[in-house]
Order: C-alpha cells, then sequence, then structure tokens
C-alpha cells in the first residue's frame, strides 16, 4: 500500500475515534464539553475535513453532531436541595446583588423567603455545621477535630435514610470518617484521607490533598498527574475545570504567584471541581435530599478581608460571592422546579481592626495548648479572628481551667486573657485583656513568665473574623417569595429540612421549622447512631486548620 492510502486509512481512523470520544464522554460525562468551540476545534474539525467527503460517515458525523448538542440531563431525583456557602452575609450579598454582580442569587431571592440565620459562640465551622445539620447544641461536637464517630445525635440526612430516603451529602463538616448511606458521601476539607463514599468518589479529596497536605515522614508526595485526570473526567470534571486547573499551573511555573493569589485560585478551582463532581454524583445516584458545601467564601475572606469592596467586587472575597452564584444557579436549576431550595451560611464574615501599623493581633495557639494541657489537663486550643477558644476534654474542669486563665499576668502584674465560660458548655473564650499591642509590647512582653511572643504575633495575612449574622435562603412550593424573617436559630434549620421531606418531628430537636408546617411525631426511635457503618478512621487534617488561621 502506498504512504498516501496508509495516511488516509490513518486519518479516517482519528476521525472515526474523535466521533467515538465525543459519543463515549457525553454518555459518561454529559457536562464534559462544556466548551464546545475549543472541543470542535481539537476533535471536531478532522472528522468534518476528513469524513466530509464520505457517503457511508453521514450517519457517524450526524452522530457526532446529536451527541454535542444533546441537552445535558436534569437532577431529576432531588426533592431538597441544601447548599452551604461557609462564611457567607448579606452584608455581602445584598450591595453586590444591587450592583448585578450576583444575578441568579438575586432571581432567587425574588422567589424565596429569607432571614438572618445567627450563630452563636464559640463561630467555629465544624461545630456550627453540626448545630445546624442536628437541630440541637447537645451533638458532643466542640473543636476542630472532631469526628463523625463523636456524635451523639443523628443529623438531619440520618432522619431521612431512616425513612428510605436515598441522600447525596458532599463536603458538609464532621463527615469524616463517612457513613456509608443509601447514596453518596464525601467528607469535608477537615478530612486527611481519600475516604469517600462509595469509595471511587476518593480521588476528589485525592486531588484536594496533593495540593495541600505535606507527606508525613516516610511517606512520598502524592503528584496530581494524569490518571487522576481520566477518573475526575469520568466522574463529571469539566473541560473548562481541567483547562482552568492546567492554566493555572502553567501560570506558577511561569510566574510564582502571590500566597493571596495562590489560595484564591486554588479555592476557585478546587470550588469548580466540586460543582462537576457532586452534579455527576447526583446524577449517578440519584438522591432525593442533597446537600453541597461551599467553602471559598469564608476560606478568602480569612486572607483577604480588609480588599473585600462590595461595591466595586473585583477583589477575592467578591469573586468568591460571583462563582457561588453561578453554582447556585445551575444547582437551582437543574433540580425540579418542585423542588425545594435551602441556602445558608454558618456565620457572616467580617474584617479585623486593624492598629495603626496596619498589623492584626494573631493569638498562637501550640504554646498554650501545650501549657495548658500540662498544668491543668488536656484541651484543644482554636482561633478564629483576635479571638482563642478553649475546649476541655476528658479529665479537665472547665472552673478551674477558667480560673488558671484569669490568674495569668504579664509583665505589669496584669491578666493577660479576658476568660469566660461559654454558654452550652461550649468552651472556654479568651481575648487579650490588652486589645492593642505592639511589635515592642511583644518582645518585652510575658505571659505567667514566659515569653509573649509565644503566645501572639502581628500579622497582615489573616485579616478576617467570623461574625454571627449568617444568612439563610428558602424556596419551597407554598412559601411566598420576598418575605423577610427571623432572625432564626441555627436549630430551626435541620426541622424545617424534615419538614420539607415530609419527616415525622424527631424527638430532642431544639429548634421548630421555619414557613413549612411541620409532621406530627409518629413515636418512631430516632436511629441509633451508634449502630452507624463508617468508613476507615481519619485524623483531621491539620494543614487545613493552619492555612485557614485556626490553629498557629
Amino acid at each position: 500500500m502506498d504512504t498516501l492510502g496508509i495516511m488516509k486509512k490513518a486519518a479516517v481512523g482519528l476521525a472515526l475515534a474523535g466521533i467515538a470520544l465525543t459519543v463515549a464522554l457525553r454518555v459518561a460525562n454529559p457536562w464534559f464539553v462544556d466548551m464546545p468551540l475549543a472541543w470542535f476545534g481539537v476533535v471536531g474539525l478532522p472528522p468534518l475535513l476528513v469524513l466530509g467527503r464520505q457517503r457511508w460517515a453521514a450517519g457517524p458525523l450526524v452522530g457526532w453532531v446529536v451527541a454535542l448538542a444533546w441537552p445535558n440531563p436534569g437532577l431529576d431525583s432531588v426533592q431538597v436541595l441544601v447548599v452551604g456557602l461557609d462564611g457567607a452575609t448579606f452584608a455581602s450579598v445584598d450591595p453586590l446583588v444591587a450592583a448585578g454582580k450576583l444575578p441568579h442569587l438575586a432571581a432567587l431571592l425574588s422567589e424565596s423567603a429569607r432571614a438572618v440565620l445567627v450563630a452563636r459562640p464559640p463561630l467555629h465551622s465544624p461545630e456550627l455545621w453540626t448545630t445546624i445539620a442536628a437541630g440541637r447544641r447537645d451533638h458532643g461536637v466542640d473543636g476542630f477535630r472532631m469526628r463523625a464517630t463523636d456524635l451523639v445525635v443523628p443529623r438531619f440526612w440520618d432522619y431521612a435514610l431512616d425513612r428510605g430516603w436515598r441522600v447525596g451529602v458532599y463536603k458538609w463538616l464532621v463527615t469524616t470518617p463517612v457513613r456509608q448511606v443509601d447514596g453518596f458521601m464525601v467528607p469535608g476539607w477537615e478530612a486527611r484521607t481519600t475516604d469517600a463514599w462509595p469509595p471511587e468518589l476518593g480521588f476528589v479529596k485525592e486531588a484536594e490533598l496533593a495540593r495541600r497536605v505535606r507527606p508525613r515522614r516516610g511517606e512520598a508526595a502524592k503528584p496530581i498527574g494524569p490518571g487522576l485526570g481520566v477518573t475526575a473526567v469520568l466522574h463529571g470534571a469539566r473541560m473548562s475545570t481541567l483547562v482552568g486547573a492546567v492554566g493555572w499551573l502553567v501560570r506558577g511555573w511561569v510566574s510564582p504567584p502571590t500566597a493571596l493569589d495562590r489560595l484564591s485560585s486554588e479555592q476557585r478551582i478546587r470550588a469548580a471541581l466540586d460543582r462537576d463532581v457532586f452534579t455527576w454524583a447526583c446524577w449517578t445516584y440519584k438522591p432525593a435530599l442533597a446537600t453541597f458545601g461551599y467553602f471559598a467564601i469564608d476560606g478568602l475572606s480569612h486572607r483577604a478581608a480588609h480588599l473585600h469592596d462590595p461595591a466595586s467586587g473585583l477583589d477575592p472575597v467578591s469573586l468568591a460571592y460571583e462563582d457561588a452564584d453561578a453554582l447556585v444557579g445551575e444547582l437551582v436549576d437543574s433540580v425540579p422546579a418542585s423542588a425545594s431550595v435551602v441556602i445558608f451560611s454558618d456565620h457572616g464574615s467580617a474584617p479585623l481592626q486593624a492598629a495603626a501599623a496596619r498589623a492584626y493581633l494573631a493569638p498562637l495557639t501550640e504554646r498554650l495548648q501545650a501549657r495548658i494541657t500540662a498544668e491543668v489537663g488536656p484541651v484543644e486550643v482554636a482561633r478564629t479572628g483576635g479571638r482563642l477558644t478553649v475546649f476541655p476534654r476528658a479529665g479537665t474542669d472547665p472552673a478551674r481551667l477558667v480560673a488558671w486563665l484569669r490568674d495569668l499576668q504579664d509583665a505589669d502584674a496584669q491578666p493577660v486573657f479576658d476568660a469566660d465560660l461559654l454558654p452550652a458548655d461550649a468552651g472556654v473564650g479568651l481575648a487579650f485583656h490588652r486589645r492593642a499591642l505592639s511589635a515592642a509590647d511583644i518582645a518585652a512582653g510575658t505571659v505567667g513568665g514566659e515569653p509573649l511572643g509565644d503566645y501572639v504575633r502581628l500579622a497582615d495575612d489573616y485579616t478576617g473574623d467570623h461574625d454571627p449574622a449568617g444568612l439563610f435562603i428558602l424556596r419551597s412550593p407554598g412559601v411566598a417569595g420576598g418575605q423577610v424573617g427571623g432572625p432564626l436559630e441555627q436549630e430551626d434549620v435541620a426541622p424545617t429540612i424534615l419538614a420539607l421531606l415530609g419527616v415525622p418531628r424527631p424527638a430532642g430537636l431544639q429548634g421548630a421549622s421555619w414557613l413549612v408546617a411541620e409532621v406530627p411525631p409518629d413515636g418512631r426511635p430516632p436511629p441509633d447512631v451508634g449502630a452507624f457503618v463508617y468508613g476507615p478512621s481519619a485524623e483531621p487534617d491539620d494543614d487545613a486548620l493552619r492555612a485557614l488561621g485556626y490553629v498557629e
């Protein structure tokens, strides 16, 4: 056979392979080809140029065009969609809506009821997300190093499962180790392992941890390779997400980004992949109740709250709100019109107040935790903004802990901390007695005879604080749009979701459904949390806690 003939046959083979690839991807992942012009340039031109003159090729070409033009499927199984926008607040949403930056949230608000959702101290996300899910505060979770096995009460999806509903839980906090459920479950940012249910979804955490977690001694780094990319594509990843990730890596090699640019880009790419996989998982596993967690607003507010200007909408935090708006719009449009939609945030965000030198008071956790543990008893110390929370662990007397903290004095024989027990046994809240400290004060100061520099520093890299005013948006048949209510307690969210599902009110809930009539209790006992089947045990991810500024 002559060379020209071989080349023609090879070209025809490649063209047919391009058609087959398009059809196969549309079957496995209908959302992949979301950049049709780019896909056409790479895969579409060869079939047209090579097969255009072949009479027998009409069928394959028509099939290829139909595959490209076929509409994406809806998430028809979802009856209740719950989206958590960690750190979001109406103080930012309303001006961004007014500026035309959040068109999807604007449309949703026009047909929904809204209220401020009040967070109670300590304003730590794992505890707040658990209160929201459990409908009560006595759930057993306090601090950041808690696991799902520490829970002593069910959460709303546990009640739904108990009543025969299939669920999808995507990146809700304190879901590691994951419970093996009818549906799917992917744990939140605090998980350090690739534990997920079904296990095939563990690649999401693998991709996240490969970029974030330093390998332990004796462990090799786990780079993101082509195999992980193929797995991602087969489980919902879109062309635009992969192009964005590759583009970000290339730009990073050419010109190393600033820490804030890196955080912003990685948060946004991660959120895009989460959207992709969540959509695919809902389509594949068909849950009636689906929850999605979005964390870029909170993560960027920790570092860039001082840059946030909703009026201009050009800063990293505003861009995270715009991404959230696009995500909410797509998910709401994907579920049936009859589905109920709940949007909430566990807390709001606000900038810290900087001193004249434009430095922020950043408490340190490591030395304080070690000293209390040695002198009083085991504790966990976590930071939000300029405040600390000390969580007593087994064997540590809270009253003795408060007394010890109040007795700590500085070099001038003044108290170092203002210490108070938080409500509902939520730990001990700490604030530095002297609210303004200079670099000279820190260099010369002491804490009970130890250097003050071991307990606090001045920083420009963590500029955001948690604010109690979260948000709650409810769209449901029978709920009139435009209503403004509240403020609501976080314990009211779970009863509202259960009422939307038609699940009878369980015993022990501390909140009440908002605007949706509850189904009366039927005497059925709650699910036994001790009988839940979990995946492999997982330790908390201290790298994530440090990156967000909760420990240091």
